[in-house]
């Protein structure tokens, strides 16, 4: 919530097309735009070549029951399903929109018959159902890595904060849209997946959801084995809106980066219907190459550990920008509390996305907060005595990231006064 906040006051500030862009390069300079940039070029895909696997997953399910569905046909279909939605994103934004609008309005439809039932469930108090659901936390205590692995697959969830910073610039009021939209979909998504996951939980046993590739249709095969198909057809929609999202937001991004030189030129090339086909069209073809050898998980981490880099440099960004221009105008803003603390949560986050890549995780990972957190808290806390013995508080709210500066400007000065006398 605390990062789509963020968000939030982000597009708000610069409400243009590749904010994120325009902010960083204005906030931490050209070098680290370009970063981003570059970053997201690879990782954006990644998504979108989970999300096109996850989907062709969903929609190929129903016509294998009981069993895994074959690598090709799904990876093929994915193919398919992602050129259509490039086809579909260069007729322009009404066709986009009305397609984002149906599909919206069916995977809301699915998602809450799937939550209304698990609750009913649970509240008919059927032994079979309430026995699952409070045995689900009964399974073995998860390794560092795969708690890593559940960090990383949960921000994947919520990640859809930028698309709406991404393409600020074409969105009326957005200084009043933008936060209220934020806000709506968050607390959303929050209580749709949590209510989802404890209908799951009611029906399936955790080890039969890890190993399920399409959950939804496993539970529907247990509650109304004859709508497998509509729950497959719910679920893709909803798959299939984050998609369409995606390659919308993201083609505005690159146009923008196109338009300052980052990338090359011809990605910021407009068809007759106004859209950045040039941008859609490389983002494809990079997608495609991901899905052909890569799988799910690996592709969900991967942007995971992405995602967790570019949200500390949005927060140091925001940070900066606080005491580099504190007269700019700011319709929404975030207290400066929560981006310190979200700051050093993505730090956190950062440690445990490596988790795979560090010897006996198990050990390493704990004895490094364990360490790790006590001596930056008394490091703070030092660093801040030091401050008030120099500074007043006035000074240190007004410096701010200049602290430093001026604590040893001050010293330095205090130092030499006293050497005169």
């Amino acid at each position: 919530m605390l990062a789509a906040l963020s968000h939030a006051e982000l597009g708000t500030t610069f409400p243009r097309s590749g904010a994120q862009y325009y902010f960083l390069k204005r906030s931490l300079g050209p070098f680290i735009a370009f970063f981003y940039l570059w970053t997201n070029l690879f990782s954006t895909p990644a998504g979108i070549a989970a999300r096109g696997l996850l989907l062709a997953g969903y929609v190929m399910q129903p016509f294998y029951p009981g069993c895994f569905v074959p690598e090709m046909p799904k990876k093929c279909l994915a193919l398919a399903i992602l050129w259509c939605l490039g086809i579909l994103n260069a007729r322009g934004v009404k066709e986009v929109t009305w397609f984002q609008t149906v599909s919206t309005a069916v995977k809301m439809t699915v998602l809450g018959f799937i939550s209304v039932t698990g609750i009913v469930l649970l509240v008919r108090g059927r032994r079979e159902n309430l026995a699952r659901f409070e045995k689900a936390f009964d399974a073995d205590v998860p390794d560092a890595s795969q708690i890593a692995g559940a960090f990383l697959q949960g921000l994947f969830a919520y990640s859809g904060w930028g698309v709406l910073v991404r393409i600020a610039g074409e969105l009326k009021s957005p200084s009043e849209n933008i936060p209220k939209c934020v806000v709506t979909a968050l607390t959303l998504v929050a209580l749709i997946y949590l209510l989802v996951n404890v209908s799951y939980l009611a029906v399936l046993t955790p080890k039969e959801i890890m190993s399920s590739d399409a959950v939804a249709v496993t539970w529907m095969d247990r509650v109304i084995p004859s709508l497998q198909w509509a729950v497959s057809l719910g679920v893709s929609s909803s798959i299939v809106s984050s998609l369409n999202c995606t390659v919308f937001s993201t083609s505005r991004l690159w146009y923008m980066a196109s338009q300052e030189g980052q990338l090359p030129l011809i990605l910021s090339t407009l068809n007759i219907h106004s859209c950045p086909v040039a941008a859609v069209i490389q983002m494809l073809i990079f997608a495609s190459i991901l899905i052909i050898p890569s799988d799910l998980i690996l592709l969900i981490n991967y942007v995971g550990f992405t995602d967790w880099i570019q949200l500390g440099l949005m927060m140091v960004g925001l940070l900066k920008l606080r005491f580099q221009e504190p007269n700019l105008s700011r319709p929404y803003k975030i207290a400066e509390a929560f981006l310190q603390g979200l700051f050093a949560y993505s730090g956190t986050s950062i440690l445990n996305s490596m988790a795979g890549e560090i010897k006996n995780p198990g050990e390493n990972i704990p004895k490094s907060l364990m360490t790790g957190i006590p001596m930056v808290a008394v490091v703070y806390l030092l660093a801040n005595v030091s401050y008030l013995a120099v500074l007043t508080p006035k000074e240190i709210v007004s410096a701010g990231a200049f602290a430093i500066y001026i604590w040893i400007h001050s010293y330095i000065f205090v130092s030499d006064f006293d050497a005169i006398d």
